[in-house]
């Protein structure tokens, strides 16, 4: 790694051509005065060394040889201290102000700082122990450093380069944060910024124009801050012709066939709070660390009572909260049961209102009620689907204060209830409120339940809930929660799933090149398994090596082996599951009529899908036979697949 070698070199240039016209100006006065040749390098010589001046010569010229020597030593100095302490000065103040230019290669590169991005440096910083690690941000750059610093160790410090750049500006890109040499680009943007968003997209394009050419592109993970961006993306990707016309304004080269590889193979847009979520949900490195809304203790869980009602409830309509309730949806389902998810902010109607507007599809087709509790406190509201109740999970939207006494009577209700199975997730956005609110709540929901509560930043209360009255409270934060990356456990499961479903249905495309709503798909379907196989008695672990492992619930390590009805019941799992996913990505279900038409071959699954419908988001018993058939062997498949699976061979 290298400083600003060019303006280094120019600084040096300077100094040494100027000490030469001043010597040999001085060699040239001397030979004059005394009319003798020699006397031209005794003088150059004096002018660096007092020693010429020790000789023999007449008195007259070893004195104007001392005068040089006084002239050099004073002229030599001044210039070597100025242009020193101008040199130190200036690289000081261009590292200060993030200028300088480094050699950078196979760099792992943030652009943009957010404060949710530490957990993700310290992943980087521990996984990558050779490579650099650059963040650039448009302004403020020594404030940011001493933000970033704050949270890393003295070693990992030294490791992390903060400059100035621009995401935005193709020169920063190519010059400064070098993106066609990074090894991976985290595109996350600056945390106050309103058109986040839309910035990070035109951002990704000029990486796409950049790099896509090249024959090895750099990994580029892409924030979208906006959950319905999001989602959008999770919908339908970006296209390389979405991408033209800021490549083109940039007077870069568009080449669609590199632009859409890149696209297709390099980019995935991630949000900081699904992640968080994920990891809190499927901790796939072991069960102590995730929130098991099925399993409270070995006494009570859903696979030795299975007529429990689960419950979980969610403080705080922030973006935490919502991404909380989103991935269970996506992916957590359990059989023969209606998960309730209940939602509790003191905004709750609004809230509520723009939570369903992003999700429509979904909550046309889904159970929900509302209440105030500045009223009786009774059900104010009540949807019920036109189409039927056949999904498996219901809402309830609270507007009230956290601390309000009836809601805190109802979850001490709910806590010892022993046929309910209750689960606390603590979500707004104000931290030392969420952690209140944990420690005073009824000791029955404290002794009965499990309590996660968000800490925005860190989770460096944890400690302090030593007392046994807080055992079953716990904290999580973004800050220690890294991106999983593509070649993270949970991406190299989901690619076991997908390849297990092409194995037996046919398809030849790669992972890459797989539509980005079977990408997902996959994803939530292999993050599903480690909640179905727990209900039927098996829990799963995946290592950072991405090895597997599988145990019973006495311990033994073991491979799986299921009857036809759990089998079945699995299968019947996994389609809840999926038609819930498909109504969050926006696919509603088909009408009566055009059902009616899809079986006399008037129309094709295609063309509904087309318009974002699908016949078979239904009941699994309203599925045709060869549907249901499908999801059974699918099932099979899957369970196969763990029980052979290897990471080296995926």
């Amino acid at each position: 790694m290298a400083s600003d070698p060019k303006g280094q070199m120019k600084y040096a240039l300077i100094v040494i051509t100027l000490f030469f016209v001043v010597a040999f100006s001085v060699g040239a006065l001397v030979s004059v005065c005394t009319g003798n040749g020699h006397d031209f390098w005794n003088a150059v010589v004096a002018f660096l060394s007092p020693v010429s001046i020790r000789d023999n010569a007449p008195w007259g010229v070893a004195f104007l040889k001392l005068l040089a020597f006084i002239f050099g030593l004073i002229v030599f100095s001044g210039i070597s201290i100025a242009t020193i302490t101008t040199l130190v000065r200036t690289v000081g103040e261009r590292y200060t102000d993030g200028k300088t230019r480094y050699k950078l290669n196979d760099h792992i590169l943030f652009l943009g700082y957010d404060e949710m991005e530490v957990g993700t440096l310290r992943k980087e910083l521990a996984d990558n122990a050779e490579a650099d690690i650059v963040v650039a941000v448009p302004a403020d750059v020594a404030a940011t450093r001493n933000i970033i610093y704050q949270h890393l160790t003295n070693e990992q410090a030294r490791r992390v380069i903060v400059i100035q750049a621009s995401r935005v500006k193709v020169d920063d890109l190519k010059n400064a944060a070098q993106v066609q040499t990074a090894k991976r680009i985290y595109v996350v943007g600056q945390a106050d910024e309103e058109t986040h968003d839309a910035v990070n997209l035109k951002c990704v394009s000029l990486i796409a124009g950049l790099c896509a050419s090249r024959g090895i592109a750099p990994q580029c993970m892409y924030y979208m801050r906006n959950q319905a961006t999001f989602s959008m993306m999770q919908r339908q990707g970006i296209r390389a012709t979405d991408l033209q016309g800021n490549i083109l304004a940039a007077g870069l080269t568009y080449d669609e066939s590199a632009v859409e590889r890149f696209v297709m193979g390099r980019c995935e847009p991630f949000n900081f709070h699904e992640i968080a979520a994920r990891r809190l949900l499927f901790h796939m490195n072991g069960g102590a660390e995730s929130l098991r809304i099925d399993w409270f203790s070995d006494e009570k869980n859903l696979r030795t009572n299975p007529d429990l009602q689960l419950r979980f409830v969610i403080i705080g309509m922030s973006e935490m909260g919502t991404a909380l309730a989103r991935a269970v949806l996506m992916a957590v389902h359990y059989p023969n049961k209606k998960l309730k998810v209940v939602f509790v902010d003191e905004n709750a109607h609004e809230e509520m209102h723009y939570f369903m507007g992003k999700y429509k599809s979904f909550f046309d087709n889904c159970r929900y009620s509302y209440r105030d509790f500045s009223g009786c406190g009774s059900i104010d509201e009540l949807h019920l689907p036109e189409n039927g109740d056949f999904l498996d999970v219901e809402f309830e939207f609270m507007q009230c204060d956290v601390a309000h006494p009836e809601l805190q009577k109802l979850m001490q209700g709910w806590a010892e209830d022993n046929n309910q199975l209750l689960s606390v997730a603590v979500c707004t956005n104000d931290t030392p409120k969420n952690m209140a609110f944990a420690m005073y709540l009824h000791r029955s929901v404290l002794a009965n339940a499990h309590v996660w509560v968000f800490q925005r930043r860190d989770d460096s209360m944890h400690p302090f809930l030593r007392h046994d009255l807080y055992k079953n409270v716990k904290t999580f934060s973004l800050a220690d929660i890294g991106v999983a990356t593509p070649d993270a456990p949970e991406y190299i499961w989901a690619k076991a799933v997908d390849e297990a479903y092409t194995h037996h249905f046919g398809g030849q495309k790669k992972w890459e090149e797989k539509s980005v709503v079977d990408r997902w798909s996959s994803l939530y379907n292999a993050l599903s398994i480690i909640i179905k196989l727990r209900v039927v008695g098996y829990d799963i672990t995946i290592a950072d090596d991405g090895c597997l492992s599988i145990q019973d619930f006495n311990g033994r390590k073991s491979k799986i082996s299921l009857s036809d009805e759990q089998v079945r019941m699995l299968s019947v799992v996994e389609h809840n599951r999926w038609n819930s996913e498909k109504l969050m990505m926006g696919f509603s279900p088909s009408t009566e009529e055009q059902h009616r038409d899809l079986v006399a071959n008037k129309i094709t699954a295609d063309s509904l899908k087309g318009g974002f419908i699908h016949d078979d988001i239904r009941a699994f018993e309203g599925l045709a036979p060869e549907e249901q058939e499908k999801d059974l062997v699918l099932t099979c498949a899957i369970l196969e697949a763990i029980n052979n699976y290897s990471p080296h061979t995926s």
